[in-house]
């Protein structure tokens, strides 16, 4: 599945079930301050969690609560 279907797929049931997850859609975790995010890159294996603010060496991740 490319990388837009599964966005479409994932906000698609955000919308309807309150939960972007389901069957046959990379799982998304719940932000809780682990400093893990859900990574949305085109590519075999580019959609789940990927860890933020050392991969992308953004201060702005580890100000959310």
């Amino acid at each position: 599945m490319d990388l837009s279907a599964t966005m479409v797929r994932q906000w698609s049931r955000f919308a309807a079930t309150g939960s972007p997850n389901g069957r046959g859609l990379p799982e998304w975790a719940e932000h809780g301050g682990t400093g893990v995010v859900q990574g949305l890159a085109a590519g075999e294996g580019g959609v789940g969690p990927t860890p933020s603010a050392s991969t992308h060496q953004c201060d702005y991740w580890s100000t959310l609560p």
